[in-house]
């Protein structure tokens, strides 16, 4: 699973740190998946959703800034979790990177890169996904914390080429581990 890289025994906890309402997106569905495989091989994990770092009311009144759902940026780029005592720390996406700039666990972290999209994409006018100027911003301090992490998984040998490209020199381990079954 890429854990054995960090050469913890196999009684080791693993914090999987995930959006919340994690099942219903793909990468939910990686993490949801990651979980139980996790679990299957005797894993103890702890699933952790990163926190909105506002009150309650403040959010209720800011939910949806012109142009800008808040809740749903803070829950794609969080800036604070709240860490229970594990092995490895997995963030499960990228862009959840921002924890280890704001809020870094505590311990060995190792991330997930599903794609570079944005950050390929985001000179070209036609395919740039940006919608916002702190979408920008803050992707740009995700791929700053994935450079903090100790290991870093893709999905896919073309992700991990655009990520040395982008962000080398990386003195990580980074290995590739496809979705799905072979």
């Amino acid at each position: 699973m890429g854990l054995a890289v960090f050469g913890l025994g196999d009684q080791m906890r693993v914090a999987l740190i995930a959006k919340p309402g994690h099942a219903e997106s793909g990468v939910g569905r990686y993490a949801l998946e990651l979980e139980r495989a996790l679990r299957s091989l005797g894993y103890d994990v702890l699933l952790v959703n990163p926190v909105i770092p506002f009150p309650g009311c403040f959010m209720h009144f800011v939910r949806r800034w012109p142009g800008w759902d808040l809740e749903a940026f803070f829950n794609n780029y969080p800036l604070w979790a709240r860490y229970p005592k594990a092995d490895i720390y997995h963030l499960t996406s990228q862009n959840l990177a921002t924890l280890m700039v704001f809020r870094r666990p505590p311990g060995k972290v190792v991330v997930t890169v599903h794609d570079l999209i944005p950050s390929v994409t985001k000179d070209d006018r036609e395919l740039r996904i940006y919608q916002h100027k702190l979408d920008e911003l803050f992707d740009r301090i995700s791929l700053w914390g994935i450079q903090k992490t100790e290991a870093i998984i893709t999905v896919s040998d073309h992700s991990a080429i655009v990520l040395k490209e982008h962000l080398a020199p990386l003195a990580r381990i980074i290995q590739t581990i496809p979705l799905g079954t072979q």
